[in-house]
Formats: structure tokens, C-alpha cells, sequence
């Protein structure tokens, strides 16, 4: 067994990069430990919202305005007092788990990324090199985790071999490894977790896109933040090929971040080996056979417990009753160490929970203390599958000590209400108080653009919260009298005695005129309904006709999300 420290994004993987700056092209030296910014704020008072980096957040949908300017240069690495090293290369048989390996004894193990790491083995970046890793909200550059990075000099990975941004899209889950506090990109990777035949579909709401299925025999969950390339939810259908890219959640379950058709009847998927017996293992819910597969880039052509590998799959092996494949061949994805004081932003969903101060997103290992800063929600608002955004740097142990924490809604919300303000410049639409970022991929429902709606229109929002941000998926114009305002999203700011709450920043109140609801329609009492109601639980919200967000609300209903 590999006694290794390995933190497991099983998401997407990538060519290792043994070097530094634009694209894997000049020399390197060893990156100096980065010195760590002075600790925020102690405390945190869960309202409201603060830019979730060291620098002012991107203006606008597309981030651009926080952009270095175009002729600025990576900062030069410092010669090493040791000699210098090698020219950096990209080797693009191997590959690399999406995420962090904490900091392991052996440095300068072959198949090995070092990010932030001062010492031997293959290091990437300069002095303040670290990695962020999220899906990808828009472009130019990129602008991923609420940041916008430059890519001008930045290398791409798609599928294991040099790209391009062009070949990137909304929604995909990427690595990004650079000078992660100066905003600088050395090296932006993409890997699918799946291309296979969508075996099975759930349409669970049809109007807030939530659906569940299957692929390969990992389990799938759609919601209003799944991003659609050539088609869309409601042209899903079991039995169609797609390449699926998603956050991996706490059993192994994947919740889709974008989703296109493809061409090609190849089988492939991403995971880490449990239940190694011989050349037989587990991937999730899948059982391969491995005995007759070509092994590439293992020590000793051995297969290990917890590896992490790629492996494409027989298309006529696969049985979807006995959730059986056979491996055409099994790909080992070498892992990422992150050295003490390496920044790290991750984005994703706790799979490991101990307690507020010990857990893990997508296997990275979390600490807080009380310097940790948390926004949208508390400490002890963190439970397993809670979608967070965490910011901090890596310690000798390879644990993130969280500086800022961003609880993030991991339902789709839903809003009808009039159109109070439309913003062309920053792509933004507010509804009923609610701000919504219009992006790249938002879609209008009989109509091409933002522009093309007025200020008293009545619309429709299904959207979801990304970040700081609430984005719209899907616009629809309504019949003015078709229908009364309606709110659903995650409930914050619970004061039971006053009767009231807060959803997406539009303050909830209720009376005893109220009607209250159970997620399983049966009525409630005023003090049932807030005896039950949890931080970030979904609520449904009704007004009567003719009132708005500030009276008093008609009706609130606990949704059932599962």
C-alpha cells in the first residue's frame, strides 16, 4: 500500500506540470514558501457578503474588470542558491487529480506535483503559487471562486492533453494553478468525471430543473446550476452519450455542474480504486475487471487501493443490471502536494464531517478557528453536503486552516416578481429585490437577451447562488396577471419569536394570518413551522395579489429537497 497523504478530487484530472509561468516554456527555480496576509477579523457575523479573496471581486457577470492589465508579467522566479533546475516540461501521458495532496514526506516522489513546495521533486509556479479549484462561472480571463485569474500566459489541459481556453465552457470543474493571490493563472486543467450513456433519468421539478440518474453506475443529481451545452433539461433523455463534469458528494454521488451530448460511444470515467481484489475494484458502484486492461503509468504495473485512475471502459462489457465493466485500460493520476503557506480556494461539498472545526470538501482536510470568518450562515450551519466555498492556506499537515468560509445554497431558488432594475452593463436583472447575474449561458424563454425586457415586467427566475452571487439559469416572461410573487430559496436570520427570516436578502415576515406548511403539504401552526425551520432550509413564499415582498407573507411552506 502507498503510504501516501492523498486528498482525493475524483473530478477531473490533468497532465502533470513540472514547471513554472506561461505555459511550461522557460526555467524554474525553487518557489519559496509564500509568507501568509495578516489574519482577517476575528469572528463572523453570518450576514451579508465580503469579496471571498485578497483583492476587490470581479464587476460585473464576466468578472473582466478585475483583470491585471495585459502587459503584466508573472513575478520572475528567484535563481536558487542551490543551482538552477531543469527547463519545465509537460508530460502529457500522466495526469492529476483535481485538488491537493497535503504535504507528503517524499517530495521528490516521480508522478508528483508539487504546488507552493520549496525542495526537490516537480514544482509548479513561483514564490505565492497555490491552487483554486471550482467550477468555472465566466470568462475573460477566467473567473472561477468569485475570482477573475489571467490566463494570457497560462498552459491548458483538456482530457489529459495541451488545449485551449476556447475548448472551455460555464460550468466545468477546472484546477487552476498559479500565483493564486496575484490573480495569475501558470496552468488551468479540465477532465470530464464521465463520458458514458445516460442510463437512467428522474425528472424530480420540471420547473426548477431538479432530476436524478445515472451513468456508468454513479449516481447523478441535476439542479438549476447544471450548465447545458447543446441541449438542454428538458431534452435530457436516458440512453443519449454525454460528457458530464460535477462536484463530487459525501458516498460518492456526483451533482452534474455541466453536461453536454457527445458523438462517441467511448466509456470513460474517473474515481478512485476501493475493494481491490487482484485486478478487480470498485468505482463507486461500479465493479471493473482490470485483469487483461493496459496499466499505464503505475510503479511496478501494480494496481493500489485509493489510487486514483482514469479508465476507459468496453462499451459492450458494460451491464447496467449487475453495474459490471471491463477496462480497455486503467490510467493512474499521480497526486497534487500543497506546501505550508500555499494559498487554497475550494469550492464543493462536505463529505467529511467531524465538526464545525474539522471536515473535509471534496477530501480536503479543513480546520477553522477564531479567526475563521464566516458569510451567508455560521459555524454551525456546516453539515455534511453543505455547499462552501473556503479560503485559506495549507498547513505542515496538508489541512486547510479556513480564513473565510461562504456558505452556498445548494438548491435551485425560484422567484416571481416584477422587474425593479435591469443593468445591460454588469449583466444584471433585480426582481423583487433580488439582484440575479444574467451569464453567458442564462436561458431566455422566448426571447434572445437581458435587453429585450423591460423595468414592470413580470418574470419568472430559476437560479441558483454561486458564490456571493445569485444567477439566473432560466428567464421567462409571465402574463401580468398570471401570477401572484413567489419566493423559494435557502431561509437565513430565523428570529422564531419575531416571526421572521431572510431569503436572498429579502427580509420573510409572517403573523398568525400566516399559512404555514409542512415540505409535506400538511398545515402547521406559526410556532410548528419555526420549531422546524433549520438555517438554509428551502421555504417556499407566497404574498396575496396586489402586495409585495414587504407585507406581511400569504403563505410559507418547508420544502422537501430530497
Amino acid at each position: 500500500m502507498k503510504r501516501y497523504i492523498r486528498i482525493l478530487w475524483a473530478v477531473i484530472a490533468v497532465v502533470i506540470l513540472s514547471g513554472c509561468g506561461g505555459g511550461g516554456g522557460g526555467s524554474s527555480s525553487q518557489p519559496a514558501a509564500a509568507t501568509p496576509p495578516d489574519p482577517p477579523p476575528s469572528g463572523g457575523d453570518g450576514g451579508g457578503s465580503s469579496p471571498p479573496v485578497d483583492q476587490d471581486p470581479p464587476s460585473g457577470g464576466d468578472g473582466g474588470d478585475s483583470n491585471p492589465p495585459a502587459d503584466q508579467e508573472p513575478p520572475n522566479p528567484t535563481p536558487d542558491a542551490g543551482g538552477s533546475r531543469d527547463t519545465p516540461t509537460v508530460d502529457n501521458t500522466l495526469g492529476l487529480v483535481s485538488g491537493a495532496a497535503g504535504l507528503a514526506s517524499g517530495s521528490g516522489v516521480d508522478g508528483v506535483a508539487l504546488v507552493g513546495v520549496s525542495g526537490t521533486g516537480l514544482a509548479v509556479g513561483v514564490s505565492g503559487t497555490g491552487l483554486s479549484v471550482g467550477t468555472i462561472q465566466s470568462f475573460g480571463s477566467i473567473v472561477i471562486n468569485d475570482e477573475s485569474l489571467d490566463t494570457d500566459t497560462a498552459s491548458f489541459t483538456i482530457s489529459g492533453l495541451a488545449g485551449s481556453q476556447a475548448e472551455l465552457r460555464q460550468g466545468q470543474h477546472v484546477l487552476i494553478i498559479g500565483d493564486i493571490t496575484a490573480g495569475i493563472a501558470d496552468a488551468v486543467i479540465y477532465r470530464p468525471n464521465i463520458v458514458a450513456r445516460l442510463d437512467s433519468l428522474t425528472i424530480k421539478d420540471a420547473t426548477l430543473g431538479l432530476a436524478t440518474g445515472s451513468a456508468l453506475a454513479q449516481d447523478l443529481e441535476f439542479d438549476a446550476a447544471t450548465v447545458y451545452e447543446n441541449t438542454e433539461f428538458e431534452l435530457l433523455s436516458a440512453g443519449l452519450h454525454y460528457e458530464i463534469s460535477a462536484i463530487v458528494e459525501q458516498g460518492g454521488g456526483l451533482r452534474v455542474t455541466f453536461i453536454r451530448p457527445t458523438s462517441t460511444a467511448d466509456l470513460r470515467l474517473v474515481g478512485e480504486i476501493e475493494n481491490l481484489d487482484d485486478a478487480t475494484f470498485t468505482l463507486n458502484g461500479l465493479t471493473v475487471d482490470a485483469d487483461n486492461a493496459s496499466l499505464i503509468d503505475f510503479e511496478d504495473n501494480e494496481l493500489e487501493e485509493h489510487d486514483v485512475v482514469a479508465v476507459e471502459i468496453d462499451p459492450n462489457s458494460f451491464n447496467v443490471e449487475t453495474a459490471t465493466a471491463t477496462a480497455i485500460s486503467v490510467t493512474l493520476l499521480p497526486r497534487v502536494i500543497i506546501g505550508q503557506d500555499a494559498p487554497l480556494k475550494v469550492e464543493g461539498l462536505v463529505d467529511n464531517f467531524v465538526s464545525a472545526t474539522e471536515f473535509s470538501v471534496q477530501n480536503q482536510p479543513i480546520t477553522t478557528n477564531s479567526n475563521t470568518r464566516f458569510f451567508n450562515g455560521e459555524a454551525e450551519d456546516i453539515a455534511l453536503d453543505s455547499r462552501l466555498l473556503v479560503i485559506g492556506r495549507v498547513d505542515s499537515t496538508g489541512t486547510l486552516l479556513a480564513q473565510r468560509i461562504f456558505l452556498e445554497a445548494s438548491e435551485s431558488i425560484f422567484l416571481v416578481g416584477m422587474i425593479e432594475a435591469i443593468d445591460l452593463t454588469l449583466q444584471t436583472i433585480t426582481v423583487s429585490s433580488v439582484v440575479f447575474e444574467v451569464r453567458a449561458l442564462t436561458d431566455f424563454d422566448e426571447f434572445e437577451d437581458l435587453d429585450e425586457l423591460q423595468v414592470g415586467d413580470l418574470v419568472s427566475v430559476v437560479g441558483y447562488v454561486d458564490g456571493s452571487a445569485s444567477v439566473a439559469a432560466e428567464v421567462e416572461l409571465l402574463d401580468q396577471e398570471e401570477d401572484d410573487d413567489e419566493l423559494r430559496g435557502p431561509a437565513v436570520n430565523i428570529d422564531a419569536a419575531a416571526g421572521t427570516f431572510t431569503i436572498l436578502g429579502v427580509d420573510i415576515t409572517t403573523s398568525a394570518a400566516t399559512t404555514t406548511f409542512e415540505a409535506d403539504e400538511d398545515p402547521l401552526t406559526q410556532s410548528q413551522f419555526f420549531a422546524l425551520l433549520q438555517p438554509f432550509d428551502f421555504v417556499t413564499v407566497t404574498w396575496a395579489e396586489g402586495a409585495t415582498t414587504a407585507d406581511i407573507a400569504e403563505s410559507v411552506s418547508l420544502d422537501d429537497d430530497d
